[in-house]
């Protein structure tokens, strides 16, 4: 590649993230338009504008792929947790779009974003591996076990009913706080001097928020207010989009 065409690509890459990025705003508010409406949430049409939302911080996570010198190990595993991530939107979305089969699509959207933050982890991994040694490593994974089962069996405690579920929490609960506390640590063991680290951990600790506020509108009564599925998506959406953005450092 001559200096002239990597100069190019250099702020090829970044114009497109940003181009995805005001995609990814316009779907995303006309999904929670949608969504906060509850004749329009069920429409197939929110469904779609969901999906776009999605594919757009995947296309940013390639993007971030092919604007690397060399196309790392660990960068498959980002892109794999992300498109998990499109999968399991696709399967949320329909669940209100077919109420029939709702616990089925469910129940196949939290192995899809279980599967995301398994690709996650091992994306960390690979990348931070002198600072997430294997002591740190085991500590943060026992430490996320525990309170995996711990919050799969206190639902009675926050006012939900996971019903069939609660083996499904328990086991997607112990993954994405693994995820967010190895990210966390990452972050932290580098002094929050790496870039990529920083923004995994951000956004990693956005979806844990996510994740907490879903699990009330999904299992709770009375916590699916506007604002609760707005709060949700923005944290969601944000996380998503700042994991991608990782792979640009």
């Amino acid at each position: 590649m001559t200096d002239k065409s990597a100069g190019s690509s250099l702020f090829l890459f970044p114009l497109l993230a940003a181009l995805f990025l005001i995609l990814m705003a316009v779907f995303c508010t006309l999904f929670l338009r949608n969504l906060i409406d509850r004749e329009k949430r069920v429409h197939v049409k929110t469904t779609y504008l969901k999906i776009s939302t999605s594919a757009c911080f995947v296309a940013i996570a390639f993007l971030g792929t092919l604007s690397r010198q060399a196309i790392e190990p660990f960068c498959l595993f980002l892109l794999a947790g992300s498109f998990s991530g499109l999968v399991g939107d696709l399967l949320l979305g329909l669940r209100y779009a077919d109420g029939e089969r709702k616990n089925s699509y469910t129940r196949g959207g939290f192995i899809a974003f279980l599967l995301g933050h398994l690709f996650y982890i091992f994306y960390m991994l690979l990348r931070f591996d002198r600072v997430l040694t294997s002591p740190v490593t085991g500590r943060i994974l026992f430490v996320s076990v525990i309170l995996g089962l711990v919050i799969g069996h206190a639902d009675r405690l926050m006012g939900l009913d996971y019903g069939s579920f609660s083996s499904m929490i328990s086991s997607y609960s112990m993954v994405i706080i693994a995820s967010t506390f190895l990210g966390m640590a990452a972050s932290i063991r580098q002094k929050f001097q790496n870039p990529a680290a920083n923004l995994f951990a951000i956004g990693a600790v956005l979806f844990l928020l996510s994740d907490l506020i879903l699990s009330g509108t999904y299992f709770g009564k009375g916590k699916d207010r506007p604002v609760d599925l707005i709060l949700n998506h923005i944290f969601y959406f944000g996380g998503q989009f700042l994991i991608a953005l990782a792979l640009f450092f």
